[in-house]
């Protein structure tokens, strides 16, 4: 598949009411998807070997840290990362309160958020004892495996 196939298939998205659209091939993983996006498709490619980001139709930078911030290393602060691909939700129902919050301390073993992968809820819990100093996803978006979510101060 080249690019023009993926531009093809994101104007093709577009002008439906599909909202999410997946391929899988040998060499990568095309996900195209319409919500919280003010209507527009937008594709990203996650891939077995290093490959860009791409919205639009538009590649991203060609480095391996294409899409993602630059995390500097906080003494005593621990990153807590996705151990999935999935839906990322701070509470565990629409009117209920979320786990954590910024300023929060929490003990380890805690749940943090959920994670929704293929219609499961995984409770993501902290394997660390500390205050939270870091919530890096909205609520509602979708996260990588290894994404990280949370920062947490250490006692």
């Amino acid at each position: 598949m080249d690019i023009q196939d993926i531009v093809t298939l994101i104007h093709a998205v577009d002008e439906t009411d599909v909202t999410n659209f997946e391929l899988e091939e040998e060499a990568f993983r095309l996900k195209i998807d319409k919500r919280d996006r003010k209507g527009k498709a937008v594709a990203m490619v996650s891939p077995v070997a290093s490959m860009p980001v791409m919205e639009q139709g538009v590649p991203a930078a060609a480095d391996s840290g294409a899409g993602k911030k630059e995390e500097k290393e906080e003494p005593g602060v621990k990153v807590v990362t996705s151990p999935m691909v999935g839906t990322f939700y701070r509470a565990p129902g629409p009117d209920a309160d979320e786990y954590v919050r910024n300023g929060e301390h929490i003990e380890a073993g805690q749940t943090l958020c959920i994670i929704e992968a293929m219609k499961l809820m995984n409770e993501i819990e902290s394997d660390y004892a500390g205050e939270v100093v870091g919530i890096l996803v909205e609520d509602g978006e979708m996260v990588e495996y290894g994404q990280p979510l949370f920062k947490i101060k250490v006692n």
